[in-house]
């Protein structure tokens, strides 16, 4: 297909194309019908929300707005969502409606997974929008815009029965050679995961002139998928760590220019840049995402049977599954009373290996494990992909922990840095939430004791509602893991006995456990900090990890009895 490079006009297109859509006049998933009676211009903009960085989106419209477009289309997540509380998901949608009403420009939505992530949102967006799917057409251009988002039987998200259907009978209809613009919010097209995508995309073979449009992941893609052009778009406002061009993270918008039938793409950052449409193709997207992941850094957590060390050894893990060779350097930054063995190196990767490297901290004098602090190791990983290079560096802690004993005498933890964090859209310090715990033995049964200190304490007397609560991994040796989750006024007497409270600071619980038997077992704790009832995701703060490591055991939170 021939594909144009866009002339960037600051006029809009023109000469005799007529608007069509085939759903009801009210509510429409779209603000206004373009004016565009021939040739036209459209702009694409990306993920708003899923953790909002505020002002980029409406700089984002006063940039699109220089190029006069006659509409302009979206990839999904316009709102925060994620609640089930009408009134705040309708002030967000109203407010997020008065912003992207002030540029009087007609804009088409798709779905979000932040937009539509339970019914309630659901039902919201179509008592607003009316369908969360739909077509249309301008002259002889088709615009599929897809729903992603809805859930399916089997628990998963994607493209519904009835969706398919739909998009089959459109096409079965289409008639012409007039291009075809796929609008969708994941990028279903990445694999062939969802059936009914795959459905889809059978039938839109045939078609010449095809281009396809989504988001999500935060960072930008191209690639050419039967001849088609395919963009995955970054963001314009959403969570990310902007790391450049190269990595794909970045805030921009498309300019799409139709000329008789013609299609022609523009990249543009909100600062007015012109992007690269190749900045991450299908050559380097594999090793951009590897970098950006940080999955291809491990660090194996270091696990003492002894509480005082002297010195502390691991082995860092890289991965580097692309077929383009991994360039890895480190330099040891500086430690107050200790050194690192080796203080720096570098290393090459092949394509599709692995390489294991010790790496060791000497003390000073014997140091308490639980006394050091956060070990972070920052690795800085590149490729050299046609003739430009791509890096990133990645930082991981390095879990240090050691077998403790648990006997008569109180073991106190204060978990002020906890280990991992997750949905951390609410908590940023310990200022916003942390909490203690004790552990002992006492008549025949291993003893915990918890307290949380958090900055707001949300409880509910129904326990499934959204409030702070408390989890309890317990794994005796060669056992199975018993979960228990307390919430204030949880009462529990099943072998495990707990109760929880609320007090003026947090929540208190005691657990207790049967200790015959048991000569050691494995621990975590984690303390969901409910900041917002309006929020559905609240973070989780954990003790230790939650996944067993590489070297497939998982020795971190384990205590023998004494």
């Amino acid at each position: 297909m021939k594909r144009l490079l866009l002339f960037c006009l600051l006029a809009p297109l023109s000469a005799g194309a007529q608007f069509l859509y085939d759903g009801a006049p009210a509510p429409r998933p779209f603000s206004g019908t373009p004016s565009a009676t021939g040739d036209f211009r459209f702009a694409v903009v990306a993920d708003r929300t899923g953790g909002e960085r505020p002002e980029v989106f409406r700089r984002g419209l006063e940039r699109i707005r220089e190029y006069n477009p006659d509409f302009i289309v979206s990839v999904g997540d316009l709102i925060d969502g994620y609640t089930t509380d009408r009134v705040h998901a309708n002030r967000q949608w109203d407010e997020f409606l008065s912003l992207s009403g002030r540029f009087g420009m007609p804009f088409f939505y798709v779905p979000g997974n932040h937009d539509y992530s339970n019914r309630e949102l659901a039902r919201i967006w179509e008592e607003r929008f009316g369908r969360s799917y739909y077509s249309f057409r301008i002259g002889s251009a088709l615009f599929l815009m897809l729903n992603s988002e809805e859930p399916l039987d089997d628990g998963r998200v994607g493209i519904s029965d009835r969706q398919a259907d739909y998009f089959s009978s459109v096409l079965s209809e289409a008639a012409g050679e007039g291009p075809v613009f796929v609008v969708m919010h994941s990028p279903l097209w990445f694999s062939d995961s969802d059936p009914n995508y795959r459905r889809i995309e059978q039938l839109l073979l045939p078609c010449r002139n095809v281009t396809v449009f989504s988001g999500h992941t935060h960072r930008y893609y191209h690639a050419d998928k039967h001849g088609w052009p395919h963009y995955n778009l970054a963001t314009m406002g959403g969570d990310s760590r902007l790391r450049g061009v190269s990595m794909g993270e970045f805030d921009h918008f498309l300019i799409v220019d139709v000329r008789r039938g013609e299609v022609g793409v523009c990249n543009i950052s909100v600062d007015g840049r012109a992007i690269p449409l190749d900045a991450v193709d299908e050559r380097s997207r594999i090793p951009v995402e590897q970098l950006a992941g940080e999955q291809w850094l491990q660090v194996i957590p270091s696990v003492s049977g002894e509480e005082t060390v002297g010195s502390l050894g691991t082995d860092l893990v890289l991965t580097n599954p692309s077929d383009v060779p991994l360039q890895v350097s480190f330099e040891a930054p500086a430690l107050p009373e200790g050194r690192f063995e080796p203080s720096g190196f570098t290393r090459e990767v092949g394509g599709g290996c692995s390489d294991t490297i010790p790496l060791k901290i000497v003390f000073d004098t014997r140091r308490a494990i639980d006394s050091l602090d956060p070990i972070i190791v920052t690795c800085r990983g590149s490729y050299r992909i046609s003739g430009r290079e791509v890096a990133a560096s990645a930082g991981k802690r390095w879990l240090t922990d050691c077998i403790r004993t648990c006997g008569e005498k109180p073991r106190v933890g204060l978990v002020d840095d906890p280990f991992e964090v997750l949905e951390a859209w609410d908590w940023h310090s310990t200022d916003d939430g942390k909490f203690r715990f004790e552990l002992s033995r006492s008549a025949g049964r291993i003893i915990l004791r918890i307290e949380t200190e958090d900055d707001r304490v949300i409880t509910d007397e129904d326990p499934q509602q959204l409030q702070d609560r408390l989890i309890v991994l317990f794994t005796p040796e060669g056992g199975v893991t018993r979960r228990i989750g307390l919430t204030a006024g949880s009462q529990i007497d099943d072998g495990c006995r707990a109760c929880c409270r609320v007090t003026e600071t947090g929540l208190e619980a005691e657990l207790s456990f049967a200790a015959e038997g048991i000569r050691r077992f494995n621990l975590n704790i984690g303390f969901v900090d409910c900041d917002s009832r309006l929020n559905t995701k609240p973070s989780q703060l954990w003790w230790r990890p939650l996944q067993i490591h590489a070297n497939g055991t998982a020795d971190y939170g384990t205590f023998i009895m004494d």
